[in-house]
């Protein structure tokens, strides 16, 4: 299994790639980090190359994990590490889509940042 975190930019405009086995984890309530430079990030992820040699898939794991809840308060984050990641997808099966190939999965995880940031940040801010 190796990992490598998503910053790679896909084409501006170009439909985001399919992934092979959708993703199941809800992208209209994840939990939300704030950075000291107003950012946020709510799927911040990491590609996992899974699966026997000569027949790998790419699999695409947010590293944005959700804090214990607090009554009244909105779902809160914390950006964990690839391992601590890998290890919550092995508990949970959470996952953001498996894929074909490395580039496809980096690909989608862009198109799936810029989504994510018109959804959650103010005009302004995007």
């Amino acid at each position: 299994m190796a990992n490598s975190p998503n910053n790679k930019a896909g084409p501006r405009g170009a439909a985001p790639p399919l992934p092979i086995v959708p993703g199941n984890i809800n992208l209209n309530n994840r939990p939300v980090v704030h950075s000291a430079d107003g950012s946020i990030s709510t799927v911040k992820s990491a590609t996992f190359t899974v699966g026997p040699h000569g027949n790998e898939k790419y699999l695409l794991i947010p590293t944005v994990l959700a804090n214990r809840p607090r009554p009244g308060n909105p779902p809160s984050g914390r950006i964990v590490s690839g391992d601590e990641a890998f290890a919550h997808f092995r508990a949970t099966g959470q996952h953001l889509g498996l894929f074909a190939t490395e580039t496809a999965a980096d690909t989608y995880a862009q198109h799936l940042h810029e989504a994510q940031a018109r959804r959650y940040l103010p005009k302004g801010q995007r």
